[in-house]
């Protein structure tokens, strides 16, 4: 009974092992290198291959009716394209005797000036994948995009990078070249005839400039283009001064960039100078060293531009004019000055805090901006006194860069009795306005190098 059992048993798996074959061989024949569906596949290409010629062939034909046997490549090219016997396909010409034909399916196919033959199948892209989907970039950088080719063995893996507006970003070779500022699709396109492609979303983006530059980079600031006068009513002076803003300077430097004072450039120059005061007299020394601040603060005003700043003073000034010299007047004793001598304004002392900034800015050059190798007014008054003389200075930057009190100045006398007349002087020295940036302001490009200063992008 066991050893009927264990024959049954052996037939069994006997038999399953000769289905498994037989189903085997069964899936070879079908699904085999040289199986059923292969073949049928084979035959398929050999009949779409055997169309794309035969219709080549035909126009080529018609056209040696037309010209007497006389076919040109160029012509038949025309007319094949004319005609879209190649849809989705792709013909390079070579030369006057042969041009390459790439169809949709992958099908090689070479026409010459005397036939038409296939040069069988070529392996067609499948997938295109970028490294990055979405980017986002500053202007005037670089970044650069990966693809990789699927299936590996594609034939043909060349890729065309195409940027759907160049103003914004072009790309090369995969290396995408930010321009300016905005949102543009960068496609990787396979070369064959697939139509495979893969995108990119880039979004360029201008940097503030509060977030590049340093205490002393150079901006390109553009003034604008105003005429103005500056009175003797201001001056104490013999005669109306008449400036144009289109004579200033367009390279500036940063003077401050932190949060209390936000973004602070002044003029790498004098934008103008100025007469203050009349010799001899008095009363006009005093309208000009009493009125100096607010003078040369109203003038830095004319070169405010609205698309990128939002106040002007002059340097070393407060804007509002509000420190020191303007709480109080200056006197010896309580008896005196009297009369037509009295109203001096007493010292300033917000200068210092600009005549710091300006030696600390030394990004561009090592004693900073403060020397710009001309004499400029460092907007602030000084008074000096001894037993018998008080001498009211206005404060300037002289051509080596430091502070001078007695280079130009206005001065006035006292013999214990009053001023003396014969003391008042002239003054004249340039003006250098300190403009404040909008805060959030965009830097276009630039390095803020003399060389290559700080574009900024004016406010939208």
């Amino acid at each position: 009974m066991k050893n009927k059992r264990g024959i049954t048993l052996i037939s069994l798996v006997v038999t399953i092992i000769i289905l498994l074959i037989l189903a085997g061989l069964t899936m070879n024949i079908i699904m085999g290198e040289n199986g059923i569906l292969e073949k049928a596949k084979q035959a398929k290409i050999e009949q779409e291959i055997s169309k794309y010629i035969e219709d080549i062939e035909l126009f080529r034909g018609e056209l040696a009716i037309d010209n007497l046997g006389k076919v040109s490549l160029s012509d038949l090219i025309q007319k094949i394209e004319e005609n879209d016997i190649i849809p989705g396909g792709k013909i390079t010409k070579i030369n006057e005797q042969r041009a390459e034909v790439l169809t949709k399916e992958g099908y090689k196919i070479i026409i010459t000036d005397k036939n038409t033959i296939s040069e069988g199948i070529t392996e067609l892209v499948t997938e295109i994948v970028l490294n990055k989907t979405n980017l986002t970039i500053e202007a005037n950088t670089t970044e650069t995009l990966l693809a990789t080719i699927y299936p590996t063995n594609a034939t043909n893996k060349d890729i065309e990078w195409i940027s759907d507006n160049p103003n914004i970003a072009t790309v090369s070779n995969g290396i995408i070249n930010a321009k300016s500022e905005g949102t543009v699709t960068i496609t990787a396109m396979a070369k064959d005839t697939s139509g495979k492609n893969a995108k990119c979303t880039v979004e360029v983006f201008y940097p503030t400039l509060s977030s590049k530059a340093k205490i002393g980079d150079y901006i390109q600031y553009d003034v604008p283009d105003k005429t103005y006068n500056v009175t003797t009513s201001e001056t104490g002076y013999a005669n109306d001064q008449e400036f144009d803003t289109k004579d200033a300077t367009n390279l500036w430097q940063i003077l401050y960039n932190d949060e209390e004072k936000g973004l602070q450039i002044t003029s790498s120059k004098s934008v103008g100078t100025l007469a203050i005061g009349t010799a001899k007299n008095v009363t006009k020394t005093r309208i000009a060293y009493n009125n100096i601040i607010t003078t040369l603060n109203d003038m830095s005003n004319k070169y405010i531009n609205t698309n990128y700043a939002i106040s002007a003073r002059s340097i070393g000034s407060n804007p509002s004019d509000s420190k020191d010299g303007i709480s109080g007047l200056y006197k010896v004793s309580s008896s005196w000055p009297t009369g037509s001598y009295t109203g001096f304004k007493v010292t300033d002392t917000y200068y210092t805090e600009d005549e710091t900034a300006m030696k600390k800015a030394t990004n561009q050059k090592e004693e900073g901006i403060s020397n710009i190798g001309e004499r400029y007014f460092l907007a602030s008054r000084y008074v000096y006194a001894d037993a018998g003389n008080v001498i009211f200075y206005v404060r300037s930057i002289n051509t080596s860069g430091n502070i001078v009190n007695n280079y130009y100045y206005i001065q006035g006398c006292s013999d214990g009795a009053g001023l003396s007349t014969s003391f008042a002087k002239t003054c004249s020295s340039g003006v250098r306005p300190v403009i404040t940036l909008i805060q959030d302001i965009k830097v276009k490009k630039g390095k803020g190098t003399v060389e290559e200063p700080y574009i900024l992008q004016p406010k939208q």
